[in-house]
C-alpha cells in the first residue's frame, strides 16, 4: 500500500508500513537511478491531489495528533509489543526504555546507540536508574548491547544496541 501524506511541513510517502520523506525518496530515487527527475504539471497536479486526499484520512498522523505533537517526529510501535508486554514480563519501566531505544532506531540495518545520559533526560530520571533498566534487560535476554565507537568525537563513545536481538526476544512464544 502506497499513500502520500503531510506531516507538518514535510511530505511523506507510505511504502507498506515505513513513512519516508517524499524529497529523500525523490533524492534516493535520482542517485540510485541517476536520472533527473523534472515535474510536469501532471505530476504535481497527481502530488496536490493524494495531498488533499490523504491528509484527511483518520490514518494521517498529523490529523490523528497535530501538527504541535508530530512537528519532531514519531516512533511506530507495532500493537504486538504492547500487547504482548505482559507475557514478556517487562515492567513498564523496561518497555519505556525499550520504546525510547526503539525512537532512536532510524534505519533497518543500522543499530541505535542513545547515550544513559540522552535517555535520562526524555525520562526524568536518573543516569544510574537507565542503567539499573538496561541491566534488567539485558538480564532477561531483551537487550544486548556492545560498544559503538564513534570516530567523530574521540572520547564520546557510547553503547550500541543490537535490535536484532530485541526483536528476536519480542517475537519469542
Amino acid at each position: 500500500m502506497t499513500d502520500m501524506s503531510l506531516l507538518g511541513d514535510i511530505s511523506v510517502i507510505r511504502l507498506g508500513d515505513i513513512y519516508v520523506s517524499l524529497s529523500i525518496f525523490r533524492r534516493y530515487i535520482m542517485k540510485n537511478t541517476k536520472k533527473n527527475f523534472q515535474k510536469d504539471e501532471k505530476d504535481e497536479k497527481l502530488s496536490s491531489d493524494s495531498h488533499a486526499e490523504t491528509n484527511n484520512s483518520m490514518f494521517s498522523i498529523e490529523n490523528k495528533w497535530g501538527k504541535e505533537l508530530t512537528k519532531d517526529g514519531f516512533t511506530a510501535i507495532p500493537n504486538y509489543i504492547l500487547y504482548n508486554q505482559s507475557k514478556k514480563k517487562l515492567n513498564n519501566n523496561q518497555m519505556m526504555i525499550i520504546i525510547h531505544i526503539i525512537s532512536f532506531w532510524w534505519e533497518k540495518n543500522r543499530n541505535p546507540f542513545p547515550s544513559k545520559k540522552n535517555l535520562s533526560l526524555r525520562m526524568g530520571i536518573s543516569e544510574r536508574q537507565i542503567q539499573r533498566y538496561i541491566s534488567e534487560l539485558i538480564q532477561i535476554g531483551a537487550l544486548r548491547r556492545f560498544l559503538h565507537i564513534n570516530n567523530e568525537k574521540i572520547g564520546r563513545n557510547t553503547l550500541e544496541f543490537d535490535m536484532n536481538h530485541l526483536l528476536d526476544f519480542l517475537k519469542e512464544k
